[in-house]
Protein backbone atom coordinates (compact mmCIF):
# COMPACT_ATOMS: atom_id res chain seq x y z
CA UNK A 1 0.00 0.00 0.00
CA UNK A 2 1.34 3.46 -0.91
CA UNK A 3 1.40 5.67 2.20
CA UNK A 4 -1.08 8.53 2.14
CA UNK A 5 1.09 10.66 4.42
CA UNK A 6 4.86 10.83 4.82
CA UNK A 7 5.76 12.68 8.01
CA UNK A 8 9.05 14.45 7.28
CA UNK A 9 11.37 15.46 10.11
CA UNK A 10 14.56 17.34 9.26
CA UNK A 11 17.11 17.41 12.06
CA UNK A 12 20.53 18.76 12.91
CA UNK A 13 22.38 18.00 16.16
CA UNK A 14 19.26 17.86 18.32
CA UNK A 15 19.08 14.20 19.30
CA UNK A 16 17.53 14.87 22.71
CA UNK A 17 14.78 17.03 21.21
CA UNK A 18 14.23 14.61 18.33
CA UNK A 19 13.68 11.85 20.87
CA UNK A 20 10.90 13.87 22.53
CA UNK A 21 9.32 14.45 19.12
CA UNK A 22 9.38 10.76 18.18
CA UNK A 23 8.15 9.61 21.60
CA UNK A 24 5.07 11.77 21.12
CA UNK A 25 4.58 10.88 17.45
CA UNK A 26 5.16 7.12 17.18
CA UNK A 27 2.35 5.95 19.51
CA UNK A 28 -0.10 7.74 17.20
CA UNK A 29 0.87 5.72 14.12
CA UNK A 30 -0.94 2.40 13.88
CA UNK A 31 -1.62 2.20 10.18
CA UNK A 32 0.45 1.32 7.12
CA UNK A 33 -0.65 4.37 5.16
CA UNK A 34 1.68 6.63 7.16
CA UNK A 35 5.46 6.52 7.09
CA UNK A 36 8.16 8.70 8.65
CA UNK A 37 11.23 10.00 6.87
CA UNK A 38 13.99 11.58 8.95
CA UNK A 39 16.60 13.65 7.15
CA UNK A 40 19.79 13.98 9.17
CA UNK A 41 21.28 17.26 7.93
CA UNK A 42 24.94 16.46 8.69
CA UNK A 43 24.62 15.94 12.46
CA UNK A 44 27.70 14.96 14.45
CA UNK A 45 25.95 14.03 17.69
CA UNK A 46 24.07 10.80 18.51
CA UNK A 47 21.26 11.41 16.03
CA UNK A 48 22.00 8.44 13.76
CA UNK A 49 22.20 5.94 16.62
CA UNK A 50 18.96 7.27 18.08
CA UNK A 51 17.12 6.83 14.79
CA UNK A 52 18.52 3.34 14.28
CA UNK A 53 17.20 2.36 17.71
CA UNK A 54 13.71 3.44 16.68
CA UNK A 55 14.04 1.75 13.30
CA UNK A 56 14.55 -1.59 15.06
CA UNK A 57 11.07 -1.23 16.55
CA UNK A 58 9.28 0.70 13.81
CA UNK A 59 9.69 -0.46 10.22
CA UNK A 60 7.96 2.60 8.81
CA UNK A 61 10.92 4.93 9.57
CA UNK A 62 13.31 5.86 6.76
CA UNK A 63 16.66 7.48 7.60
CA UNK A 64 18.45 9.70 5.07
CA UNK A 65 21.77 11.43 5.69
CA UNK A 66 22.20 14.71 3.81
CA UNK A 67 25.63 16.32 4.07
CA UNK A 68 24.71 19.58 2.35
CA UNK A 69 23.76 22.00 5.11
CA UNK A 70 20.47 23.86 5.05
CA UNK A 71 16.88 23.35 6.19
CA UNK A 72 15.44 24.02 2.72
CA UNK A 73 17.86 21.46 1.25
CA UNK A 74 16.82 18.89 3.86
CA UNK A 75 13.14 19.57 3.25
CA UNK A 76 13.61 18.98 -0.47
CA UNK A 77 15.47 15.74 0.19
CA UNK A 78 12.59 14.65 2.44
CA UNK A 79 9.86 14.98 -0.16
CA UNK A 80 12.03 13.47 -2.89
CA UNK A 81 12.63 10.34 -0.78
CA UNK A 82 9.16 10.17 0.74
CA UNK A 83 6.54 7.75 -0.53
CA UNK A 84 3.37 9.54 0.57
CA UNK A 85 0.87 11.51 -1.47
CA UNK A 86 1.08 14.16 1.27
CA UNK A 87 4.24 15.44 2.96
CA UNK A 88 3.68 16.47 6.57
CA UNK A 89 6.64 18.55 7.77
CA UNK A 90 7.18 18.40 11.52
CA UNK A 91 9.97 20.24 13.36
CA UNK A 92 12.46 18.03 15.17
CA UNK A 93 12.15 20.26 18.25
CA UNK A 94 8.36 20.10 18.24
CA UNK A 95 6.18 17.82 20.35
CA UNK A 96 3.01 16.97 18.41
CA UNK A 97 -0.19 16.86 20.45
CA UNK A 98 -1.70 13.42 20.96
CA UNK A 99 -4.27 13.88 18.17
CA UNK A 100 -1.75 15.18 15.62
CA UNK A 101 -1.93 12.20 13.23
CA UNK A 102 -5.70 11.92 13.64
CA UNK A 103 -6.00 15.58 12.72
CA UNK A 104 -3.76 15.18 9.66
CA UNK A 105 -6.04 12.46 8.36
CA UNK A 106 -9.24 14.33 9.23
CA UNK A 107 -8.27 17.43 7.25
CA UNK A 108 -7.17 15.42 4.22
CA UNK A 109 -10.42 13.47 4.22
CA UNK A 110 -12.79 16.40 4.78
CA UNK A 111 -11.25 19.48 3.14
CA UNK A 112 -10.10 20.36 -0.35
CA UNK A 113 -6.76 21.95 0.54
CA UNK A 114 -3.54 21.64 -1.44
CA UNK A 115 -1.54 22.49 1.65
CA UNK A 116 -2.44 23.38 5.21
CA UNK A 117 -0.85 24.01 8.58
CA UNK A 118 -1.58 24.44 12.24
CA UNK A 119 -0.55 25.96 15.55
CA UNK A 120 2.55 25.77 17.70
CA UNK A 121 2.83 26.74 21.36
CA UNK A 122 5.99 27.76 23.20
CA UNK A 123 7.48 25.72 26.00
CA UNK A 124 10.68 26.24 27.96
CA UNK A 125 13.18 23.84 29.50
CA UNK A 126 14.24 26.61 31.86
CA UNK A 127 12.20 29.46 33.25
CA UNK A 128 11.16 32.07 30.68
CA UNK A 129 13.15 35.30 31.13
CA UNK A 130 10.87 37.95 32.62
CA UNK A 131 11.67 40.42 29.85
CA UNK A 132 10.67 37.98 27.10
CA UNK A 133 7.03 38.29 26.04
CA UNK A 134 4.65 35.54 27.18
CA UNK A 135 3.58 35.21 23.54
CA UNK A 136 7.07 34.75 22.15
CA UNK A 137 7.45 31.36 20.46
CA UNK A 138 3.70 30.82 20.07
CA UNK A 139 2.18 31.20 16.62
CA UNK A 140 -0.37 33.95 16.20
CA UNK A 141 -3.81 32.42 15.71
CA UNK A 142 -4.74 33.02 12.06
CA UNK A 143 -8.37 31.97 12.58
CA UNK A 144 -10.35 30.20 15.32
CA UNK A 145 -11.93 28.04 12.62
CA UNK A 146 -10.57 25.67 10.00
CA UNK A 147 -10.70 27.04 6.47
CA UNK A 148 -8.91 28.65 3.55
CA UNK A 149 -6.54 31.56 4.13
CA UNK A 150 -5.87 34.21 1.50
CA UNK A 151 -3.03 36.32 2.88
CA UNK A 152 -1.34 34.80 5.92
CA UNK A 153 1.44 32.23 5.77
CA UNK A 154 1.79 28.96 7.64
CA UNK A 155 4.63 27.80 9.82
CA UNK A 156 6.92 25.31 8.07
CA UNK A 157 7.32 23.37 11.31
CA UNK A 158 3.77 22.03 11.22
CA UNK A 159 3.00 22.18 7.52
CA UNK A 160 1.41 19.65 5.17
CA UNK A 161 1.43 19.76 1.38
CA UNK A 162 0.60 17.50 -1.54
CA UNK A 163 3.66 15.91 -3.03
CA UNK A 164 2.42 16.70 -6.54
CA UNK A 165 2.31 20.41 -5.68
CA UNK A 166 5.93 20.32 -4.50
CA UNK A 167 6.89 18.57 -7.72
CA UNK A 168 5.06 21.11 -9.88
CA UNK A 169 6.52 24.21 -8.23
CA UNK A 170 10.02 22.75 -7.77
CA UNK A 171 10.11 22.47 -3.99
CA UNK A 172 11.85 24.89 -1.64
CA UNK A 173 14.33 27.56 -2.72
CA UNK A 174 17.53 26.21 -1.22
CA UNK A 175 19.24 29.55 -0.68
CA UNK A 176 16.60 30.58 1.88
CA UNK A 177 16.25 29.38 5.47
CA UNK A 178 18.30 28.05 8.35
CA UNK A 179 21.70 26.51 7.67
CA UNK A 180 23.50 24.95 10.60
CA UNK A 181 23.66 27.56 13.36
CA UNK A 182 23.05 30.51 11.04
CA UNK A 183 19.87 32.44 11.80
CA UNK A 184 17.90 32.70 8.56
CA UNK A 185 14.28 32.46 7.45
CA UNK A 186 12.06 32.77 4.41
CA UNK A 187 12.04 29.36 2.72
CA UNK A 188 8.56 28.39 3.90
CA UNK A 189 7.00 31.79 3.17
CA UNK A 190 8.59 31.98 -0.27
CA UNK A 191 7.25 28.51 -1.09
CA UNK A 192 3.74 29.53 -0.05
CA UNK A 193 3.84 32.62 -2.25
CA UNK A 194 4.51 30.34 -5.23
CA UNK A 195 1.83 27.89 -4.09
CA UNK A 196 -0.70 30.72 -3.92
CA UNK A 197 0.47 32.21 -7.22
CA UNK A 198 -0.07 28.80 -8.83
CA UNK A 199 -3.75 28.88 -7.86
CA UNK A 200 -3.47 26.21 -5.15
CA UNK A 201 -5.57 26.28 -1.99
CA UNK A 202 -3.90 26.99 1.36
CA UNK A 203 -5.76 26.07 4.54
CA UNK A 204 -5.32 26.50 8.27
CA UNK A 205 -6.46 24.18 11.04
CA UNK A 206 -6.27 25.60 14.59
CA UNK A 207 -6.75 22.09 16.01
CA UNK A 208 -3.54 20.76 14.42
CA UNK A 209 -1.08 21.50 17.22
CA UNK A 210 2.39 20.99 18.60
CA UNK A 211 4.46 22.38 21.44
CA UNK A 212 7.67 24.02 20.27
CA UNK A 213 10.71 24.66 22.43
CA UNK A 214 12.10 28.13 22.94
CA UNK A 215 15.72 26.98 23.24
CA UNK A 216 17.97 28.54 25.86
CA UNK A 217 20.12 30.32 23.27
CA UNK A 218 17.05 32.32 22.27
CA UNK A 219 16.86 33.83 25.74
CA UNK A 220 19.57 36.39 24.97
CA UNK A 221 19.15 39.94 23.76
CA UNK A 222 21.79 39.43 21.03
CA UNK A 223 19.88 36.49 19.54
CA UNK A 224 16.61 38.45 19.61
CA UNK A 225 18.25 41.30 17.69
CA UNK A 226 19.78 38.88 15.15
CA UNK A 227 16.38 37.27 14.68
CA UNK A 228 14.68 40.62 14.12
CA UNK A 229 17.20 41.52 11.43
CA UNK A 230 16.98 38.11 9.75
CA UNK A 231 13.18 38.27 9.58
CA UNK A 232 13.33 41.45 7.49
CA UNK A 233 16.39 40.42 5.48
CA UNK A 234 14.86 37.10 4.45
CA UNK A 235 11.21 38.05 3.95
CA UNK A 236 10.23 37.22 0.34
CA UNK A 237 7.45 39.82 0.41
CA UNK A 238 9.74 42.80 1.02
CA UNK A 239 10.82 43.81 -2.45
CA UNK A 240 10.52 47.58 -2.21
CA UNK A 241 13.12 49.69 -3.95
CA UNK A 242 12.65 52.83 -1.88
CA UNK A 243 14.87 51.85 1.04
CA UNK A 244 18.08 53.90 1.25
CA UNK A 245 20.77 54.72 3.80
CA UNK A 246 19.07 58.09 4.16
CA UNK A 247 16.02 56.18 5.37
CA UNK A 248 18.17 54.39 7.95
CA UNK A 249 19.60 57.69 9.16
CA UNK A 250 16.09 59.18 9.47
CA UNK A 251 14.99 56.14 11.46
CA UNK A 252 17.97 56.49 13.80
CA UNK A 253 17.32 60.19 14.39
CA UNK A 254 13.62 59.66 14.95
CA UNK A 255 14.21 56.80 17.40
CA UNK A 256 16.87 58.74 19.29
CA UNK A 257 15.10 62.09 19.47
CA UNK A 258 11.44 61.07 19.77
CA UNK A 259 11.20 57.43 20.78
CA UNK A 260 14.09 56.95 23.21
CA UNK A 261 12.92 59.53 25.80
CA UNK A 262 9.48 57.88 25.84
CA UNK A 263 11.04 54.44 26.29
CA UNK A 264 13.25 55.68 29.13
CA UNK A 265 10.18 57.12 30.84
CA UNK A 266 8.39 53.81 30.44
CA UNK A 267 11.38 51.96 31.87
CA UNK A 268 11.40 54.20 34.94
CA UNK A 269 7.65 54.06 35.56
CA UNK A 270 6.66 50.54 34.50
CA UNK A 271 7.41 47.60 36.77
CA UNK A 272 7.41 44.88 34.10
CA UNK A 273 9.33 46.84 31.45
CA UNK A 274 12.97 45.76 31.59
CA UNK A 275 16.13 47.25 30.10
CA UNK A 276 16.15 44.49 27.47
CA UNK A 277 12.68 45.62 26.35
CA UNK A 278 13.94 49.18 26.11
CA UNK A 279 16.89 48.17 23.91
CA UNK A 280 14.68 46.01 21.67
CA UNK A 281 12.03 48.69 21.24
CA UNK A 282 14.66 51.33 20.52
CA UNK A 283 16.59 49.29 17.94
CA UNK A 284 13.73 47.44 16.20
CA UNK A 285 12.73 50.27 13.81
CA UNK A 286 16.35 50.71 12.67
CA UNK A 287 16.86 46.97 12.34
CA UNK A 288 13.70 46.76 10.25
CA UNK A 289 15.00 49.40 7.86
CA UNK A 290 18.47 47.85 7.65
CA UNK A 291 17.09 44.36 7.16
CA UNK A 292 14.76 45.57 4.42
CA UNK A 293 17.61 47.37 2.68
CA UNK A 294 19.56 44.11 2.54
CA UNK A 295 16.41 42.31 1.54
CA UNK A 296 15.95 44.34 -1.61
CA UNK A 297 19.50 43.35 -2.58
CA UNK A 298 19.48 39.69 -1.51
CA UNK A 299 15.92 38.45 -1.94
CA UNK A 300 15.55 39.59 -5.53
CA UNK A 301 18.71 37.70 -6.42
CA UNK A 302 17.64 34.63 -4.44
CA UNK A 303 14.27 34.48 -6.15
CA UNK A 304 15.90 34.56 -9.60
CA UNK A 305 17.84 31.36 -8.91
Amino acid sequence: MIPTISIAICTYNRASLLKKCLEALLPQINTSNIDIIIVDNNSNDTTRGLIETYQNKHKNITYVFEKRQGLAIARNVAWQYAKGLWIAYLDDDGIPHNNYVERLQYVINHYDFDCYGGMYYAYYEKERPKWLSENFGTKRLISPNIGLIDENTLSGGIFNIKRCVLEQIGGFKENFGMSGKNVAYGEESELQYRVRAGGYKIGFDPELKMDHIVANYKHTLIWQLRREYALYRDSPCLLQNNRTYRKLLKSFLRCTIKVLPTLIGKFIKTKDYYWQNLVLDYLKPMIAVYGTMNNQINTVEKCKR
